[in-house]
């Protein structure tokens, strides 16, 4: 995905949260949640090619290449569908710790369904850890056995959804967060 098609997606996704909270009713704006997402633009300036270039090194290999794309555009995201995750700055970028792996592992195991994986994504060593870790879930950049990745917001307590490009998992991300806010109109 090009640059200016990234550009276009965040400023359109920020214009329309901007204006779901500017129609709110003022009971709704007091929620936490509403608190985090108002702030005045959502836009996080690029990350310039040298830190892109230092992440890159500091985690032994190349970022996917949409993924690179978003940081040329935006260096990270404030909120990501209706859980309370962002899409963290290219210096904070890391693989998933082992901590977070026992703890998908456990959940795995307890909520799996005949023998179908409940939480649908198998941390590999190299998965990127794409989000902070909150009581809700995180967002992951897997690895696939093909060379190429996968994207998903691990969601403790529903299932996963997997998408093939950044930009399938941002879309998504967008329609449930603006979907969220447009439902606290009513």
């Amino acid at each position: 995905m090009s640059v200016a098609y990234w550009e276009e997606f965040l400023r359109t996704w920020d214009e329309e949260r901007s204006h779901i909270l500017a129609l709110l009713p003022s009971d709704r704006i007091e929620l936490a949640f509403f608190k985090e997402m108002r702030v005045a633009s959502a836009y996080v300036e690029p990350a310039p090619v040298e830190r892109i270039q230092r992440a890159e090194d500091r985690l032994g290999h190349e970022l996917p290449l949409d993924l690179k794309t978003f940081y040329e555009v935006s260096n990270g995201w404030p909120f990501i569908g209706m859980s309370n995750l962002a899409v963290v700055g290219v210096d904070q970028l890391s693989t998933i710790p082992s901590e977070p792996r026992d703890y998908i592992r456990d959940i795995d195991e307890h909520f799996s369904i005949e023998n179908e994986s409940f939480i649908s994504v198998r941390c590999r060593p190299a998965a990127l850890l794409l989000s902070n870790i909150s009581n809700f879930g995180f967002c992951v950049a897997n690895p696939t056995h093909t060379n190429s990745w996968e994207y998903a917001c691990v969601e403790f307590g529903a299932r996963s959804d997997r998408y093939g490009c950044f930009l399938d998992f941002m879309k998504s991300a967008r329609w449930y967060c603006l979907h969220y806010l447009r439902g606290h109109l009513e």
